[in-house]
């Protein structure tokens, strides 16, 4: 399987049109997830996506960060993200300090439906993450990216990322402790 380095390098000396192609098709479903979770909306995330492959291809000529494209592209599409968020009419915030919905006390038995009902409690809890926070949990999980990558995509110190996601943690531990009693 061909690298990054190694399409890019192919697309650019013009040897192999359908280089660009697959460069982009390796990463067109993990945008995708990562702007819908992020966005919360399927038509918003399918636009960012289109809009985040539409600028890289535009400033591809001009990447020099070898190495770095999956982080290079990811930083693409979460600015594509943040544009869709500021354009959004305002409505109330979310309140942060709201408790998660009850786990039912009478889960079913079949364990396929009681791993159901923890992962929608999970991510209800992250949804209700503050945005930059919520964003290291779900490029970090999600994505498998590095601090470093995060850094780089939220634009900030690799030890500013590292708190980010501490906090959140935090704050999850906190949010999905079991009730008293229970393990």
């Amino acid at each position: 399987m061909h690298t990054d380095a190694d399409l890019i390098d192919q697309w650019r000396s013009g040897k192999d049109a359908a280089a660009l192609e697959a460069l982009l098709r390796r990463y067109e479903t993990r945008i995708y997830s990562y702007l819908l979770r992020m966005l919360g909306n399927q038509h918003e995330a399918e636009d960012a996506a289109q809009e985040a492959f539409i600028r890289a291809v535009r400033q591809l000529p001009r990447y020099h960060e070898q190495g770095h494209f999956r982080a290079w592209l990811f930083r693409i599409a979460h600015r594509e993200g943040l544009r869709i968020i500021q354009r959004r009419p305002r409505t109330q915030p979310i309140d942060t300090d709201a408790p998660a919905p009850e786990r039912s006390p009478d889960r079913p038995p079949d364990d396929q439906l009681v791993l159901r009902d923890d992962i929608a409690h999970l991510e209800h809890a992250i949804a209700r993450l503050p945005e930059v926070e919520r964003e290291v949990v779900l490029l970090r999980t999600k994505q498998d990216l590095t601090f470093r990558e995060i850094a780089e995509i939220q634009d900030c110190p690799l030890n500013t990322a590292l708190a980010r996601m501490h906090r959140a943690l935090a704050r999850l531990r906190e949010w999905l402790k079991e009730p008293d009693g229970e393990d």
